[in-house]
């Protein structure tokens, strides 16, 4: 059997899993290309304190219901605020629960980037 990961297949949904140029693993091109990004802002000091992939404990009435795994979270210095990202090119139904248990159990909102149609 083949590693996938080695093979250049792709996933039902069509992403190829890349490594940034900082060598991280990432499930997509447009993961791997945020993550560039957000290491060329921390360089230039308008982020800090750049996580891949934080895990957030989702439960409910003391039952464990899952974990959610953002792809970062960072503190944007001019806004004073930590951010929580997860790059999207396809929104899944489990996805969408489960943004919105962090959002009410954990109080935060997980912002989306997504591809710009068109672009690579």
């Amino acid at each position: 059997m083949r590693n996938w990961r080695s093979s250049g297949a792709t996933s039902k949904y069509g992403n190829k899993p890349r490594r940034c140029g900082a060598g991280h693993f990432h499930q997509s091109g447009l993961e791997a290309g945020r993550c560039a990004e957000l290491q060329a802002l921390q360089s230039a000091g308008l982020i800090r304190d750049l996580e891949q992939q934080p895990r957030y404990r989702l439960d409910v009435n003391d039952v464990h219901i899952c974990d959610y795994i953002a792809d970062f979270r960072y503190h944007d210095v001019q806004e004073d605020a930590t951010v929580v990202e997860d790059a999207k090119g396809v929104a899944t139904d489990v996805y969408k629960i489960k943004k919105c248990l962090v959002l009410a159990i954990h109080g935060v909102e997980v912002m989306e980037i997504r591809r710009v149609r068109g672009s690579r």
